[in-house]
């Protein structure tokens, strides 16, 4: 078990002999995860092995490295090419920090140990993950990133569904706009400036774009919320 992830005496082994033991701890968690995923792809050894080859010939130290996009191979659909895409994704928790994501303005629940955000099937297996960059001030963004990593650790039957996780970013979104187009600063500085004023500002602005029927800035159907 060392260096596959299965007995010698089994068909179908991978070899990760070839690779770093980082890079084989976080490919080991990958099938574990994968293999826990429901209405998942199956991934046949020789596929595998086939991903794990490039990554050692091309001298990968983890599936966090930004190269994996151009490494990737194999047809669209086929089954090499969802290895590609759906390895780095399963690892995410082991090739990924909190502190990684936070920084990059992304929030995924698995990093914080926890499940994805329920409510239909598409939420409870979405690959993206949420992106927060749409607010542009830090504190601001910090704080979302903390709110809904709060909501992703709380019990079963009080956590968030993914639609209110979309309505509430969605939401902090149109405060981060309005708080850029209404301050000097952009609301950038100390958020212990805001005052009374900042506050009546924000309400007019979003009355405003209700009343005169604005799209509402950052945010479209399709991707606001996806990364």
């Amino acid at each position: 078990m060392q260096n596959s992830v299965k007995p010698v005496t089994s068909r179908g082994q991978l070899s990760l002999v070839c690779l770093p033991s980082g890079l084989q701890r976080e490919i080991r968690y990958a099938l574990h995860r994968h293999a826990k995923t429901a209405r998942r792809t199956q991934w046949r050894p020789s596929a595998l092995q086939a991903v794990v080859d490039v990554l050692a010939e091309a001298g990968v130290q983890s599936l966090s490295d930004p190269r994996l996009e151009e490494l990737s191979g194999g047809e669209v659909g086929s089954a090499e090419r969802r290895i590609w895409l759906d390895l780095p994704f399963a690892a995410r928790s082991l090739a990924v920090t909190e502190e990684m994501a936070r920084d990059a303005g992304w929030f995924d629940p698995i990093l914080v140990g926890a499940a994805p955000f329920g409510g239909t099937n598409n939420d409870a297996n979405r690959r993206k993950t949420w992106d927060l960059t749409g607010v542009s001030q830090r504190w601001l963004r910090d704080l979302l990133w903390d709110h809904l990593r709060d909501g992703a650790l709380k019990s079963e039957g009080k956590r968030p569904i993914g639609k209110t996780v979309h309505q509430r970013i969605a939401g902090v979104i149109l405060l981060s706009h309005t708080l850029r187009q209404n301050r000097d600063d952009g609301g950038d500085d100390d958020p212990a400036l805001l005052g009374r004023a900042d506050a009546k500002a924000v309400k007019q602005t979003w009355d405003l774009w209700h009343r005169e029927q604005f799209p509402f800035p950052g945010i479209t159907a399709g991707n606001s919320c996806a990364r």
